[in-house]
């Protein structure tokens, strides 16, 4: 074999492992890379015009009108979430997918990436002892613990939320837009 017969598999070699690196085997690359700081993702989020088609599609009412407000503070409260939602991280059962949900609690900012791939995602904890339709509070305090919430898109702000609803490899995702900043009101 010549050398530059073998420089050229050496590089095509190279070429691909350096491909497949920057590709994260089917990871999105649109995931937040850089820790945001906690006010510049705080706001009231909706799904944007493609997911809530998507809902429709899959037989949700459109006027459920699914909403997320996380406010500064470190505290949430979610109106009218497809139970969907919860699909990727526990497994919920189908039957249960057109439940909608709605909660408050504890949110904050986790990396949820692996070694040197950053992956910025939200860490979603329930309080009260009421769960959802779609799963009991224990099981969903359990889980969300452990596996996170929405992961984060973008690099700056404006923010997206991000949830998995499939196999995270179909790309299959509810996406959230922020419409608007959150404040620390009364009785929130």
């Amino acid at each position: 074999m010549s050398v530059n017969c073998f420089l050229e598999k050496v590089g095509l070699g190279l070429l691909l492992v350096v491909a497949l690196v920057f590709s994260g085997c089917g990871a999105s690359t649109t995931y937040t890379s850089v820790q945001p700081k906690l006010e510049a993702v705080a706001g009231t989020y909706t799904p944007t015009r493609e997911s809530a088609d998507l809902l429709v599609k899959w037989g949700y009412a459109r006027t459920n009108r699914p909403v997320m407000i996380l406010f500064p503070d470190g505290k949430f409260k979610m109106f009218n979430m497809p139970g969907c939602w919860l699909r990727a991280t526990m497994n919920v059962p189908k039957s249960m997918n057109h439940a909608c949900d709605s909660g408050a609690g504890k949110w904050k900012i986790c990396d949820f990436g692996w070694r040197a791939h950053r992956r910025w995602g939200l860490l979603l904890e329930f309080t009260g002892t009421g769960g959802t339709k779609s799963m009991p509070s224990q099981r969903i305090k359990t889980s969300l613990r452990a596996f996170g919430g929405p992961m984060l898109k973008h690099e700056k702000p404006p923010y997206r939320l991000s949830f998995v609803v499939g196999d995270p490899d179909d790309r299959e995702a509810l996406e959230f837009r922020k419409v608007a900043a959150a404040t620390n009101g009364p009785g929130h």
